[in-house]
């Protein structure tokens, strides 16, 4: 599976902090293995979402993508509130 970032969240990441930033790289690596682990609670978002779907990278924190079999195209991190 390859994982890419879209330049919006490279932006988004680098404005998190140092502590929320290894949450993130953390659920990326554990999504890489297993993207159905439990603690990720892989989810899809709404049907008006076009595909989207969502990782928690820690109680607040969501990451946002779109993927098929072999592509991971990594959209938004940001806390719940805001995606």
């Amino acid at each position: 599976m390859q994982i890419r970032r879209t330049s919006h969240f490279k932006r988004c990441f680098k404005k998190l902090s140092s502590e929320n930033q290894n949450r993130v790289d953390a659920a990326i690596r554990m999504f890489a293995e297993n993207p159905y682990h439990p603690s990720l609670q892989t989810s899809k978002l709404s049907p008006k979402s076009k595909g989207m779907w969502y990782i928690r990278a820690s109680r607040s924190l969501r990451i946002t993508f779109t993927w098929d079999e072999e592509n991971v195209m990594l959209r938004t991190v940001g806390t719940h509130d805001i995606i």
